[in-house]
């Protein structure tokens, strides 16, 4: 018995040793996600002293869209539950969390089910470790490589994922969409004359006023340069009402682009001035259908229409004959 008992004293401190020194946040959560353990590294992570946490929902844990994604991986996973004798892999997410101090931190949550002699879930357990440095550089590199880095726009790679889902999605609900490609009138007499820093306060303007032109769910990409195109998606099922509303918002995007700007320039005194621009904009339109053509088929039709446009006067509209 005595042995038995130093050998239970010895296991608890080595516990007490893995759990509580540990920088990683450890926790135990009973079968309804109420908090049975959490290790003090939290008190240091969050701020909460473990006597203010146990017994709460592990959902208190975190922020609104946190406690959403939580909620999906569950959903998600109960769904496909294992049975008892097969081998229950760790869940691995990250989620924003709650601070004391009423911040937002983000945590690499990894879980595990735990399940008793019957294979019912009796609880969770697993460990919580901080990355919010990592997060933010990822979401970094993303902003690099998906967006335009002056209007913060998507850029020609994520318009090219955006169209390949766009065509997919009207090719299943058989409603028309449309690409419009447009370029600025005479954009480089701006920059000649005032500079690039001006001409890129233009185009920010530009990308703020096309914006406002489509719905949320049209996506609007700088293309490069002075130029940009924008995607209808799902229009009618019918081509003459869609032709009608492409030509609505088309016509709404080239006399919004044909306002006045009001542009602030720096002058060689250092003193800040504000010049009104006048600008235009030609623009091509095609319309499509899911298995008509391939997103490049698609901007090249739209491209060939802004230069009718062009060649047509500028500051007008012209749809793609193929």
């Amino acid at each position: 018995m005595t042995q038995r008992t130093q050998e239970l004293r010895e296991s608890e401190a080595l516990y007490r040793l893995l759990t509580e020194e540990a920088l990683d946040v450890i926790w135990k959560t009973d079968r309804d996600l109420r908090i049975t353990y959490i290790s003090p590294a939290d008190e240091r992570l969050r701020g909460f002293k473990a006597k203010e946490v146990i017994g709460q929902q592990v959902l208190d844990l975190f922020t609104e869209d946190g406690v959403a994604s939580v909620k999906a991986l569950i959903k998600k996973r109960s769904e496909g539950a294992p049975s008892r004798t097969a081998p229950d892999e760790y869940l691995t997410f990250n989620a924003q969390h709650r601070t004391k101090n009423a911040g937002v931190l983000w945590g690499e949550v990894i879980a595990k089910r735990d399940f008793d002699a019957r294979g019912e879930i009796v609880g969770y357990h697993g460990m919580t470790r901080e990355c919010t440095d990592r997060v933010r550089l990822e979401s970094e590199v993303r902003q690099l490589a998906f967006f335009d880095p002056l209007t913060n726009l998507p850029n020609r790679r994520l318009l090219d994922d955006r169209l390949r889902q766009s065509i997919a999605v009207i090719k299943r609900s058989g409603n028309y969409g449309a690409v419009i490609v447009l370029d600025l009138d005479n954009f480089k007499i701006l920059n000649d004359l005032h500079g690039h820093d001006v001409g890129d306060f233009l185009l920010l303007e530009v990308a703020r006023r096309l914006v406002h032109c489509v719905r949320q769910k049209d996506t609007v990409s700088r293309f490069g340069g002075d130029e940009f195109v924008v995607i209808l998606d799902e229009l009618s099922t019918d081509k003459l009402m869609s032709l009608r509303q492409a030509t609505e918002v088309a016509e709404k995007i080239r006399n919004s682009l044909a306002a006045p700007y009001l542009l602030k320039v720096m002058q060689t005194d250092q003193a800040e001035a504000v010049v009104q621009h006048q600008c235009s904009a030609s623009l091509g339109v095609v319309l499509f259908l899911g298995q008509e053509a391939s997103q490049h088929d698609l901007l090249k039709w739209a491209d060939n229409a802004m230069y009718q446009a062009k060649a047509a006067g500028r500051n007008v509209i012209r749809f793609s004959d193929r």
